[in-house]
């Protein structure tokens, strides 16, 4: 099946849970497009993970089975390396051509940070952002200025207008769910129930592997 738009959201998902899940629902229901889940190897500037790769891929891939709109891809998963946004993308390209428009999900804490990733601006010519707002955050927080002005220019919410790259979409901060993958562990680690936090199979996967205990 030909791809014409292509909605990219990585992380470690360790593990994934419903704000993910959420999030990527709305945003597949705005632009009509399939959501490719790219998890990923250990960042260099975190610390090892509890779950395995294996663990993790297999958390999402019940998680999304159900959902004929959301796949995985592991093209970072099991790399030798660790893929920086802007190479994942530049792979991405290779495979899907330039002509297909990119959307990458990423979060308003994770926005107003971007001069820090490698070779950042190469990501404005690769895929358009898509940005899950919160509360509490606005465009004050950027520090950089070139950056805020940079991400003011290519800010629209005209979702009509569709480019293959360079625009910033902000989503409202109605779409956010409040939970995270660190609350998560450490709601397991102290026997607390998170049977709403995450799919019931992915509940169910963590209690019978025994993961994040420790």
């Amino acid at each position: 099946m030909a791809i014409d738009k292509l909605i990219i959201f990585g992380g470690s998902f360790n593990p994934i849970h419903n704000g993910h899940l959420k999030s990527a629902a709305v945003i597949n229901k705005i632009l009509e497009a399939p959501v490719f889940f790219l998890p990923n190897i250990v960042p260099p500037y975190k610390s090892k993970l509890t779950a395995t790769p294996i663990q993790r891929l297999e958390m999402l891939q019940l998680a999304i089975k159900s959902n004929p709109n959301f796949a995985v891809n592991t093209l970072e998963l099991f790399a030798d390396e660790y893929y920086y946004t802007h190479k994942t993308l530049t792979l991405l390209r290779s495979q899907y051509g330039s002509k297909v428009p990119f959307y990458f999900i990423l979060g308003f804490d994770s926005l107003i940070n971007l001069n820090t990733w490698e070779y950042y601006h190469d990501i404005f010519n690769l895929t358009n952002l898509i940005v899950i707002n919160r509360h509490g955050y606005n465009y004050n927080d950027i520090s950089d200025t070139k950056l805020k002005q940079e991400i003011l220019n290519r800010q629209t919410n005209n979702f009509e207008q569709t480019a293959i790259s360079g625009n910033i979409y902000l989503l409202s901060p109605d779409i956010y769910y409040d939970v995270s993958s660190t609350q998560i562990r450490a709601m397991i680690k102290a026997g607390e129930n998170i049977v709403n936090l995450v799919p019931p199979e992915v509940a169910l996967y963590i209690k019978n592997n025994n993961l994040y205990l420790t």
